[in-house]
């Protein structure tokens, strides 16, 4: 038998499937623990309640466990020790005291390859235990410059493949999976994390305090920890603290929070500034801002002042809290070619429309933009397109879905040419679109799409997720009430679909029309007669999810899901919320 931290290795050694181990339940880490700290005898009661919370605390990995046993067996086994034992577990267990424990978290970060050193490293500024967002993570090491570039692949390609050549080695854990099997959240053990901590001090990884955070209130306020160093639990990092000091310069500052309530002050200069989080509430200041290597985040920023100064930065993020009826972007984020990504939100009803309008004969191609998330009123023109060459996710929003509405206006038509588009979101569209074939995830909000030109997008090849909410659900429609699905081939990669809220009453399909189907929702959907019965003989099907649907469906889905158990198949789920 051979052991190995490392996913490839244990593949290339055998013809067999690999064998994963798992990390320890509470219940097989007590009994490990109690093996090791009680060579001759058994727990007493005193000490068990106290010895539990010690296991759980090693979070089921085995070394930690084998570690604080053996530490315990060479205790005077009293309550106070244990509890003071019980409240130190990372720390005594990657002690320098114990070298081969540490000797053996080394070597994983040892043999890393050079460019993966400054990724797992990253991992050591976020909260214990914090389920970190893959899409924050890869663009956090984007950003840093962490990335080695690969021709013929983007950045965010390159640092996918960093994770998944970390999570291979077991260094950094999934936490949470999408729909269809996607990683949405990963994270580290404690002790790695530990480890990632102690390499980052020892290797200067960074040697300046990473936050700082601003008050421009209009008002004295004797809380001045409003303006030093905090800890940013909205996003996962954990930050220094007051006690660890300050550096004079904040030059040196690499993320800076600044809250605006009111207010109206110069901004001042930040040069080495990396992250700046802007909190905008009723009143937007007045705010220049030109720090030259700021290339991380602003969330949100003030357009005040001119934004192509800070020709660096990389990712943008809009949060206003004003109830202003319109906020325009400026035209001057079409002058800044490394920009990756813009995202909006706003609360209230303000409408945050795209500046499209293009008056000059040159203009510059971001090629780097991958994502625009949300933007009202979006105007896709031929301008727009030329500009935005390799969009991959498009978020956009439109005030209201009549018919009578100049939708030529919009230009929707050449969303199509849009062709490394993989993510597309609409809410309130009352025309047509067209749609490119790159699109790996649509979702439709309150649009008007008639049920039969759902073969248009049946057979977009590369579609794996589609989520319908209220399509064509308004007042006098006189879209058909019937979804036939007639072309064999349709749908050929969905492997999730959604439909929520929509006035459809018969559905008509078999296997074939959507033959690598695996969950299927259906919400509110009190007028579908029931689930087509040949949905049911599916073969990747493995989940069906019910809320608030009518009795017929659920019953459908019932013969369904006997049909599957009569298979054999075991592992099939029928999840219903609530019915009718």
């Amino acid at each position: 038998m051979v052991t190995t931290r490392l996913n490839d290795v244990a593949v290339s050694l055998g013809s067999q499937n690999t064998y994963t181990m798992n990390f320890l339940d509470e219940d097989n880490s007590w009994n490990l623990l109690c093996e090791k700290a009680f060579t001759q005898g058994n727990c007493s009661a005193e000490l068990e309640e106290i010895g539990k919370r010690i296991a759980k605390s090693c979070k089921g990995l085995p070394l930690a466990i084998v570690v604080i046993g053996g530490l315990l067996a060479k205790s005077n086994m009293t309550r106070e020790y244990w509890e003071f034992v019980a409240g130190k577990v990372n720390l005594l267990v990657s002690s320098k005291n114990d070298e081969d424990c540490s000797k053996i978290l080394l070597l994983s970060y040892n043999h890393l390859p050079i460019h993966l050193k400054p990724c797992f490293l990253y991992m050591g500024f976020f909260l214990e235990d914090y389920a970190i967002k893959v899409a924050d993570l890869t663009e956090s090491w984007v950003v840093e410059g962490f990335l080695k570039p690969i021709r013929g692949k983007s950045l965010e390609e390159v640092a996918n493949e960093y994770l998944k050549d970390l999570i291979e080695r077991n260094l950094i854990l999934i936490r949470e999976r999408g729909d269809i099997g996607d990683i949405k959240r990963c994270g580290v053990h404690d002790l790695l994390r530990d480890l990632c901590r102690r390499e980052t001090l020892k290797e200067h990884f960074f040697s300046v305090p990473k936050s700082q955070a601003v008050d421009f209130s209009p008002y004295e306020k004797n809380d001045k920890s409003k303006c030093i160093l905090y800890r940013d639990k909205s996003d996962g990092f954990l930050l220094p603290s007051p006690v660890n000091g300050l550096v004079d310069d904040p030059k040196c500052y690499h993320h800076l929070l600044v809250k605006f309530d009111g207010f109206n002050k110069e901004f001042p200069i930040y040069t080495k500034l990396r992250r700046l989080s802007l909190l905008i509430y009723e009143i937007w200041p007045s705010v220049f801002l030109s720090p030259s290597l700021l290339n991380y985040k602003i969330w949100p920023f003030v357009f005040l002042s001119p934004i192509s100064q800070l020709w660096n930065l990389h990712t943008l993020y809009i949060e206003t809290f004003s109830l202003a009826d319109e906020f325009n972007l400026p035209f001057e984020i079409w002058e800044m070619p490394q920009l990756r990504h813009v995202n909006v939100k706003a609360h209230g009803d303000g409408c945050l429309p795209l500046v499209t309008e293009n008056d000059r004969k040159d203009f510059i191609v971001l090629e780097n933009l991958h994502t625009l998330v949300t933007i009202h009123e979006f105007r896709c023109t031929e301008d727009v397109v030329k500009r935005i060459p390799n969009m991959k996710k498009l978020k956009i929003k439109y005030k209201y879905c009549e018919r009578e509405k100049d939708w030529s206006y919009y230009f929707l038509h050449n969303i199509a040419n849009l062709h490394k588009l993989e993510s597309l979101w609409i809410d309130n569209c009352g025309s047509t679109f067209a749609l490119p074939y790159s699109l790996k995830k649509l979702e439709l909000y309150h649009c008007r799409i008639p049920w039969e030109d759902m073969t248009v997008i049946g057979s977009l090849p590369n579609l794996e997720i589609l989520l319908l909410y209220d399509v064509e659900a308004t007042e006098h429609s006189s879209l058909t009430h019937e979804w036939i699905n007639p072309v064999e081939g349709g749908f050929r990669q969905l492997k999730f679909l959604l439909i929520s809220g929509i006035h459809l009453k018969r559905w008509r399909a078999e296997s074939i029309h959507f033959p690598k189907l695996e969950i299927l929702q259906l919400r509110l959907m009190d007028e579908l007669e029931e689930i087509p019965s040949g949905i049911g003989e599916i073969e990747t099907l493995r989940k069906i999810e019910l809320d608030r649907c009518s009795s017929s469906v659920v019953e459908s889905a019932v013969e369904i899901y006997e049909e599957q158990q009569s298979f054999g198949n075991e592992d099939f789920q029928l999840i219903i919320e609530s019915a009718k």
